[in-house]
């Protein structure tokens, strides 16, 4: 009998192991939720003086949920929005000034190096933000800065690089050479196994 029991504990263990424990389907809009969870490894974070900076990977399917509205989704309109990201995997990276301040008036002197920061995020900024991917150093090929005209301490950039063959075995190390604030190089890491181990997703029927 114990035998049986130490042979189905171990079989238990492989199929975690194997499986990554996923858990059940989520509804659209509980993926979404899961996905922001830091706790699950596609967002990391990092405080470095006054700023906190985030990446999240951004699978295809969360921002085909994000552009649909998670009560708008189905299967075949995910699919469709799917393709039409092309073979690219997102991230969206996230710089916040923790004194409350917009990020491009945060700890500065004058309006002068408001606008210097404000053309450096709007363009420059993406030739210092790469990927390392099994030993490969992606330059950024999509990007877009949000501005937040005052209204949040929050600045967001989304990024997109290749999706190269090292994608599903390599973890992502995220380099950002500062030019502008002050704190120099920032990096962040999102395990392999953490993009491979995200939910499925339950679609309603409409």
């Amino acid at each position: 009998m114990k035998k049986i029991a130490s042979l189905f504990f171990a079989s238990m263990l492989c199929v975690c192991l194997f499986s990554g424990c996923s858990v059940a389907p989520l509804s659209p809009e509980n993926y979404v939720a899961w996905v922001n969870d830091e706790a699950h490894g596609v967002l990391n974070k990092k405080t470095i003086t006054d700023f906190e900076f985030s990446l999240l990977y951004e699978s295809p399917e969360y921002l085909a949920i994000r552009e649909l509205k998670p009560e708008n989704c189905t299967a075949d309109l995910v699919s469709k929005k799917k393709k039409d990201l092309g073979n690219l995997q997102y991230y969206a990276f996230q710089i916040k000034s923790n004194d409350g301040q917009e990020v491009l008036r945060a700890g500065i002197a004058d309006d002068q190096e408001y606008y210097a920061r404000l053309e450096y995020f709007s363009s420059m900024a993406q030739n210092d933000m790469v990927l390392v991917e099994g030993g490969d150093t992606l330059p950024c090929v999509l990007y877009h800065y949000e501005r937040t005209y005052n209204l949040s301490p929050k600045s967001t950039i989304l990024l997109a690089f290749e999706k190269t063959p090292a994608f599903t075995t390599s973890d992502k190390l995220f380099i950002y050479n500062d030019q502008t604030l002050g704190i120099g190089s920032v990096q962040l890491t999102i395990r392999s196994q953490d993009i491979q181990h995200l939910p499925l997703i339950e679609y309603v029927q409409h």
